[in-house]
């Protein structure tokens, strides 16, 4: 089974309020694609505003093994 993770670390400018938050999306599948392309099971999480995306973290493990983990900007 195949589990994706992407955490979303944001960052609102002070004309939306400045507020600052997480959202966490995890996938899971049989299939990598479907995994990563969030078509599996998906459950999302919410912490705080999170209006604009500042840097993003994305997990991709198989059976528990970590296959990619990196940083986008």
């Amino acid at each position: 089974m195949y589990k994706f993770t992407k955490i979303n670390y944001c960052h609102s400018p002070q004309i939306f309020g400045g507020g600052a938050g997480t959202e966490t999306i995890v996938s899971w599948s049989r299939s990598p694609k479907n995994a990563t392309s969030l078509k599996g099971v998906t459950h999302r999480t919410d912490f705080g505003d999170c209006e604009c995306p500042q840097l993003t973290f994305t997990r991709l493990e198989r059976d528990g093994r970590i296959l990619f983990e990196g940083w986008d900007d």
